[in-house]
């Protein structure tokens, strides 16, 4: 996972393939995996943590 600032986007890249997870955030600064699966991202200008529920 990768938090494109940037962007605003939350991309995932795999075997040189990258695609947008989720757009028209403000700054996210970081991401991680949950132990379900789950995608957290840090969303700083919004001051919000964001759970994603899909798996990738």
């Amino acid at each position: 996972m990768i938090a494109d600032s940037a962007n605003h986007t939350i991309r995932y890249l795999l075997d040189g393939k990258v695609t947008t997870i989720i757009e028209g955030l403000r700054f996210p600064t970081d991401v991680g995996n949950t132990s379900d699966g789950s995608i957290v991202v840090v969303d700083s200008y919004n001051n919000q943590i964001i759970k994603i529920n899909k798996k990738y």
